[in-house]
């Protein structure tokens, strides 16, 4: 196959215009691959998840007949009603897709159409926001302050769920538009800004905050407005801060905003400004995420070998500390089966500045991934893997191999992977489409993996730029590149937070980053869940 390579995305005629000599045309042998498959209810296959489970049903698909989600709520009185009206109507009923795009956005069925399971809601599964708690939330100034308050108000209604004798398997924490105006998505730009601390107050507040995570005890205990000053320079998320408040609970939360619950209500078909999807598609959505954080299994994709344990390694901020230069690690663990877990690295200080990507010490390597593979042998039977493939968003160190390997002396495979988004060079096959997506090129001493492009299924590649590859900047291991880009292809398919066809990262380090972003807000030395789903 013949393509021509330009630095930029440039015509012949804009290079002649701009007396830019053309490259020679360069011969590279580009392959192919076939999509995984995707194995649904009784072992039936199919390319798309939504059809999939439009007419097989889900991968755990009971044969006793339809299975049951409790669920909970957290919300105003009003947002109660409102919350359990969906919920009944999301169960039973359609939502109409647009048919603009029939490959793309298609009807859901409904929850008990597509994964064969009834969402069952009582009143001993409800917490009300009452609305003097909400009213003393949205009128605070500061929104950092506001939005911890918050947090502690939504997580303290969690908490009195999960205390209960009958608890449910999944709690939506619905915001009411005050509360996702004010303190969630909502929130403007001028509202974030405003009831900031100066700078004097901002280095006094720090100063206080470092000593008591330092010392752990004052001399004097801290008045109320000390304690507001020091919350009020910690940079909050509304998000992540509720996941890490409630990991330590039984039951996973999903957030639902006011924004999104009337779009469904309304079965609105044109996408919204802010969310930028249809109806249907935010059902469909919210169903997966909904049955896999209940620990259902919505599909398994073909192509991943058995017995190997993929992991996923990256780095974030402490966010505990005042301390602008402390980074920790973590590791999203993955089976074959698509099981997912967690499992978090020691901090350490860093200067990304001076000193490029951070870099886990040998000892901080070996400890990572030996953690990564006992929690694996915990989740399966004790058995080891017989694989461990490890990726990293950056090239793996000297003293990072050492360790990783070390880790993985026992398991008689073992495969290092780094990736990196390649923005600098593109290819263009004949005619006006994109370049296929599973397109594998050899470059030199890297390989190109095409993880978006023109897919055949959605009979093209809806996107407003062209696709851009990923690069394996860095590998070794004992399995061959090829081998390595398809295992790639088929994990971004791997993800219940979508039904989107694919991602463009492979489930091992697509939402490593909002993963950091709750695991930066526990504590150091603070249990953490190793469940996954936990952290969607």
């Amino acid at each position: 196959m013949i393509w021509r390579l330009w630095s930029y995305p440039m015509t012949e005629e804009l290079l002649a215009e701009s007396r830019l000599p053309l490259k020679p045309v360069t011969r590279l042998l580009a392959h192919c691959s076939d999509e995984a498959p995707l194995y649904f209810a009784n072992g039936a296959t199919d390319i798309d998840q939504k059809r999939g489970l439009a007419l097989y049903g889900p991968a755990d698909k009971s044969d006793l007949g339809p299975q049951t989600i409790r669920i909970g709520i957290v919300s105003s009185a009003e947002g109660l009603q409102q919350v359990t009206s969906w919920i009944r109507q999301f169960t039973e009923r359609p939502i109409p897709a647009t048919g603009l795009r029939p490959f793309i956005e298609q009807t859901f069925p409904g929850f008990l159409k597509a994964f064969h399971c009834r969402l069952l809601t009582s009143t001993d599964h409800n917490e009300e926001l009452l609305n003097k708690e909400i009213n003393q939330l949205v009128a605070i100034v500061n929104p950092n302050l506001r939005i911890k308050k918050a947090v502690e108000l939504y997580a303290s209604k969690v908490k009195n769920i999960c205390r209960r004798v009958s608890r449910p398997d999944v709690i939506i924490c619905h915001e009411p538009a005050s509360v996702e105006e004010r303190c969630g998505a909502g929130m403007s730009s001028w509202d974030k800004r405003k009831g900031a601390l100066s700078a004097r107050e901002k280095e006094e507040a720090e100063k206080i905050r470092e000593a008591v995570r330092t010392h752990h005890v004052l001399l004097a205990p801290l008045d109320e407005d000390t304690k507001n000053m020091i919350e009020m320079v910690v940079n909050q998320d509304f998000r992540a801060s509720l996941k890490a408040k409630c990991l330590d609970e039984p039951a996973p939360v999903q957030i639902l905003t006011q924004t999104i619950l009337e779009k469904m209500l309304n079965h609105e078909q044109q996408a919204h400004s802010k969310i930028g999807q249809d109806a249907a598609t935010i059902a469909w959505n919210l169903a997966a995420a909904i049955y896999y954080k209940a620990d259902h299994q919505p599909w398994r994709v073909g192509q991943l070998r058995q017995g190997t344990c993929y992991v996923g390694i990256r780095f974030y901020y402490d966010k505990t500390t005042s301390e602008k230069d402390m980074h920790a690690s973590l590791a999203q663990i993955f089976s074959e089966t698509g099981e997912g877990m967690v499992v978090r690295g020691d901090s350490f200080k860093w200067n990304v500045e001076n000193e490029g990507e951070p870099r886990l010490s040998e000892g901080a390597a070996f400890d990572l991934l030996d953690n990564a593979i006992n929690v694996y042998k915990q989740h399966h039977n004790n058995q080891p893997p017989n694989r461990v493939c490890i990726h990293k968003s950056s090239r793996y160190g000297s003293s990072e191999k050492r360790g990783f390997l070390r880790a993985c002396s026992d398991v008689p495979k073992c495969d290092l992977v780094a990736l990196a988004k390649r923005k600098d060079i593109s290819f263009f096959r004949n005619g006006d489409n994109p370049v296929l997506r599973g397109t594998r090129i050899p470059l030199g001493s890297s390989y190109l993996v095409y993880t978006k492009g023109y897919n055949t299924f959605q009979r093209g590649y809806h996107k407003p730029r062209i696709p851009l590859a990923m690069e394996i900047t860095q590998y070794y291991g004992d399995t061959s590149l090829d081998e390595i880009a398809k295992e790639i292809l088929a994990l971004t398919r791997l993800n219940w937070n979508t039904t989107d066809y694919c991602i463009y990262w492979p489930v091992t380090l697509e939402f490593s980053d909002h993963v950091g972003e709750i695991l930066g807000r526990v504590p150091a030395g603070e249990p953490i869940s190793e469940d996954y789903y936990k952290y969607m």
